[in-house]
């Protein structure tokens, strides 16, 4: 027996309206697009900046968004999955993006990453989620370790915005103090701090921050990196009655706030985020304790 199901006109319309409003989406965040390897940069002996020409992307790119990046094993049956990456390079005029990678030990993704060259292709969707929004006369970003990429194209836009900017940039030792030399040359004003004394201030960028926040008058924060950091940072901010900008991280799988695996109290770090402003970040219970894992199950953060 055949049953014949009859469809209802509004809903051929709306499906149809749906269609025509995803077509209006640029093509480059619809679906994934092989891009060449334009320049590998070395930053340290386990970070790394790629460098593509994406000229749609870096036209509708804004600090804090990230992309999702596939990449390919050179042998064929081995793909990795995508990853997100924060956009730590925007060149809109020569339509130039780039992505800052710290290496994690097999198997992982960034591994197979770091076994392509200059030429290679992978896989490039995006630009994704809510970057930083321009705020404040007088500001101060504070970054450690890698958490510094998506900051540094944040402070090159900053200081065309005519914002005065002091960047505290921390890491364990020296080497792990990126972007120092182009943070300079944008004019912000930059407080070294190391773990080890190496260079700059001895101690966490925490700390040096809260000694300079007592005799400054900053009227906005934006942060990014270990999430106990950012913790401290906001607890500095609320101290002080300082607004400021957070930019979380979690397992990102799909981007688009479909599969939810990157949830954060009901938030959706990919869409919601992942830039949150701290009056969403204060209320948050998961915040500096727990995240879902790449399995989807509950863990404390081990960052």
């Amino acid at each position: 027996m055949q049953i014949t199901r009859l469809v209802k006109k509004e809903d051929v319309v709306r499906v149809s309206n749906l269609i025509e409003e995803a077509m209006k989406t640029p093509k480059c965040i619809r679906i994934p697009i092989v891009k060449t390897i334009e320049q590998i940069v070395i930053e340290n002996e386990c970070t790394r900046t790629f460098f593509f020409n994406y000229p749609e992307v870096a036209e509708i790119a804004h600090p804090g968004q990230f992309i999702m990046l596939g990449v390919y094993r050179k042998i064929k049956e081995e793909m990795s999955e995508e990853i997100p990456l924060s956009l730590s390079y925007v060149d809109k005029e020569r339509g130039i993006i780039g992505v800052t990678v710290k290496h994690v030990p097999p198997p992982s993704t960034t591994d197979s990453l770091f076994k392509h060259s200059k030429g290679d292709e992978v896989t490039i969707r995006g630009p994704y989620g809510k970057g930083f929004e321009l705020k404040g006369s007088n500001v101060a970003v504070v970054g450690g370790g890698i958490g510094i990429a998506p900051l540094a194209y944040l402070v090159e836009e900053l200081i065309k915005n005519h914002i005065k900017t002091t960047v505290f940039l921390g890491g364990k030792s020296v080497s792990e103090l990126l972007f120092a030399d182009r943070i300079r040359k944008t004019g912000a004003t930059l407080i070294l701090s190391t773990e080890d004394g190496s260079v700059g201030n001895k101690g966490t960028v925490t700390n040096v921050f809260s000694k300079y926040i007592r005799r400054s008058s900053y009227d906005h924060v934006y942060t990014c990196g270990r999430e106990r950091m950012m913790k401290k940072i906001l607890t500095i901010c609320l101290k002080y009655c300082i607004s400021a900008q957070f930019s979380l991280e979690r397992y990102i799988k799909c981007g688009r706030g479909i599969c939810g695996h990157c949830a954060i109290d009901g938030y959706r770090v990919c869409t919601d985020g992942p830039v949150f402003p701290i009056e969403i970040v204060k209320n948050l219970k998961d915040f500096g304790k727990r995240q879902l894992d790449e399995d989807g199950a509950v863990a404390n953060l081990k960052f």
